[in-house]
């Protein structure tokens, strides 16, 4: 059992370094790729501005927070600010990490 199991794998990995072309080439010229990018766009630039007005309203309630004394809604407020900025970072880097992972170029 093990020498097939090792052969299964040793045959894969084999086939997998050699490189296989399916043939498959991707083609951006689909009549509704133009209406996709708009809506895609739209959903990250809205995306952005809502994450922008929640880090707003994080850092008005670590503030708020602050100069009341509350140390529990200080750090709600400073997790809220963390977790936009990471998110805001993300929708930033949206269309450079599906450039990375995909391996077409969308600005084309």
């Amino acid at each position: 059992m093990h020498s097939h199991t090792t052969e299964l794998v040793a045959a894969t990995t084999n086939l997998i370094a050699k490189g296989t072309d399916t043939g498959v080439k991707i083609r951006m010229d689909a009549p509704w790729m133009g209406f996709m990018r708009t809506i895609a766009g739209q959903i990250i630039g809205t995306g952005a501005i809502l994450t922008v007005v929640f880090i707003v309203i994080a850092a008005i309630v670590w503030g708020g927070a602050k100069a009341f004394g509350a140390g529990h809604a200080q750090n709600i407020g400073v997790m809220g600010v963390i977790i936009g900025i990471i998110v805001c970072v993300l929708l930033g880097s949206a269309a450079s990490m599906v450039m990375y992972f995909t391996g077409f170029n969308l600005f084309a």
